[in-house]
């Protein structure tokens, strides 16, 4: 139904282990993960598909959330890409005013404090991959009620123009029966005068 490269969950960290061991958390709860070493990594990742999106908050520039806002309203109505976003514990107003535009834009996604345990960076990839394969299940269903709908209209058509012939066969009969009973009763009253 769907391939790996659909389900599979990209990482955009920080340099060093954060990225790394995030992506060994995936992998030991089942998922695969890839590490994406750009924001222009992750973007032609997107394009070729993926279950879900861990970001860390510090990599997402102006740039990236741009490119990543921008992704995702072209999304298909059936999409709705989950994003798991890693963030520090500070409060400040801006820090807070970023973080709701960034939801606003991604629409989709999961704010986590650092640090976090490991069960719980899996349990919401799980999750966001599981809410994922729906989606990409719903793309199916979608298609096939689509091509239903295509066959059914087809199907409709072609009765309807077999009602249509069949109608205007019912009328060219009663229009010759009419047609006979107008003779017969023509031949009938010449019979009488006669």
């Amino acid at each position: 139904m769907t391939s790996t490269d659909n389900m599979r969950v990209l990482v955009l960290a920080r340099a060093g282990r954060d990225g790394l061991a995030s992506v060994e958390v995936f992998r030991k709860a089942g998922l695969q993960a890839e590490i994406c070493t750009s924001p222009f990594e992750l973007v032609l990742g997107l394009k070729a598909g993926a279950g879900a999106v861990f970001l860390a908050e510090e990599t997402l520039s102006g740039q990236l959330l741009d490119d990543l806002a921008t992704w995702v309203g072209r999304q298909p109505p059936w999409s709705d890409l989950p994003f798991v976003v890693l963030t520090s514990r500070q409060e400040q107003p801006a820090i807070t005013a970023r973080r709701q535009c960034l939801i606003v834009r991604l629409r989709n996604v999961v704010l986590l404090e650092a640090p976090v345990q490991p069960i719980t960076l899996a349990s919401n990839a799980l999750s966001s991959v599981r809410a994922r394969r729906r989606q990409y299940e719903e793309r199916v269903h979608r298609a096939e009620r689509r091509q239903a709908a295509l066959a059914l209209g087809a199907l409709a058509a072609a009765r309807t123009r077999e009602i249509e012939a069949a109608n205007i066969a019912l009328r060219s009969e009663i229009a010759e029966r009419e047609r006979i009973e107008a003779l017969l009763h023509q031949s009938r009253g010449a019979e009488v005068v006669g």
